[in-house]
């Protein structure tokens, strides 16, 4: 886990035109800007998204309300993210001349840090949550008609509880830091990296266990639906679980993606800072921040699946329905050929 020990984290002294210039940059206003516009996009395509969920019951209802809290806890993130990143913004012009005034102290940021990362934790932990939900219906096939909606509600109310819980746990022992200036509430200092605040190896461990256990599901059901089987609701319920399976692992697996880019490039970048202090500045630390293009991305796959499955669905339909007229006419012709 990160080192929150009592000197983990030192000033970093920089001369006031260099703080002026790093909050003033043209850089860092268009990308406020910039996410800001991408965080409203996410929020659109999101509540599309909750409505197509809504109104097609693709998934079961455990999944869909995971999915739901998903969209939702990622858009709350952005809320988070963009209040941040906004004031931050705000004081950039306000106090575009003062240099002590226009930085952000640990203490002004101690309730906006925590919760951002509470809600990156949030965003990881909800995906444990569907690949739990997964892991019970494999094992309790039989049982999995029962209560659906309870489940999905508890496993929500769990992953809310356990990640809210860790963010807290990590920041608890000498917080806030005092003496630490940062450009935005995001992290406890960024004006060069450093990467004890970032809590990369807890959102690392997170991804990588959901990516395990998606690859896992997905071999498992996959060949479990070839087994041969007589009755045709349990033949259903495979081939419905492994397509449900499918979309779920494979929104956890771009989360992983979008934090192993996010992790590897904070560790490239702080080690060529060591030699060009300028690729560890916050202006640039800030373009590689991926989570808000993981709620824009997920919107969009869920709805793909959704069309998937649902096409899917019709053209399996009308072919068995196709057969059975063809049978039918097949019988009333044999009956007219003996009368």
């Amino acid at each position: 886990m990160e080192d929150y020990s009592e000197n983990a984290f030192t000033p970093i002294f920089v001369s006031a035109s260099d703080i002026l210039n790093l909050r003033t940059a043209t850089q860092f206003r268009f990308y406020v800007i910039y996410i800001d516009l991408v965080c409203l996009v996410s929020l659109l395509l999101s509540i599309f998204t909750i409505r197509q969920l809504r109104a097609k019951q693709i998934f079961n209802k455990s999944i869909t309300h995971l999915l739901m809290a998903s969209l939702v806890y990622g858009n709350v993130h952005n809320a988070n993210y963009t209040i941040i990143e906004t004031w931050s913004l705000y004081r950039s012009y306000y106090y575009s001349t003062d240099s002590i005034n226009i930085m952000f102290t640990n203490e002004e940021c101690v309730l906006l840090h925590i919760t951002n990362s509470c809600l990156r934790f949030l965003y990881i932990a909800i995906e444990l949550a569907l690949n739990a939900d997964r892991v019970i219906v494999i094992l309790f096939r039989k049982y999995t008609h029962c209560y659906p909606t309870i489940r999905g509600e508890v496993l929500n109310i769990i992953a809310v509880i356990g990640s809210f819980a860790l963010g807290w746990i990590l920041h608890i022992e000498g917080y806030p830091y005092k003496g630490i200036t940062t450009t935005s509430c995001f992290r406890e200092t960024d004006i060069t990296i450093n990467l004890r605040s970032t809590n990369l190896t807890s959102y690392t461990i997170l991804s990588a266990s959901c990516a395990l256990l998606d690859c896992f599901m997905m071999w498992y059901t996959w060949n479990d639906r070839k087994h041969s089987s007589f009755d045709l609701k349990s033949k259903y319920l495979k081939v419905e679980q492994h397509y449900s399976l499918l979309a779920v692992s494979l929104n956890s697996l771009l989360q992983l993606l979008v934090t192993f880019i996010y992790t590897i490039s904070m560790y490239v970048l702080q080690e060529m800072s060591k030699t060009n202090q300028e690729l560890g500045s916050a202006n640039l630390l800030r373009w590689f921040y991926t989570t808000p293009y993981s709620t824009l991305l997920v919107p969009i796959q869920i709805s793909f699946f959704i069309q998937w499955i649902g096409n899917r669905r019709k053209r399996r339909i009308n072919h068995v329905t196709k057969e059975s007229f063809t049978q039918e006419s097949y019988f009333n012709k044999l009956s007219n050929s003996w009368s």
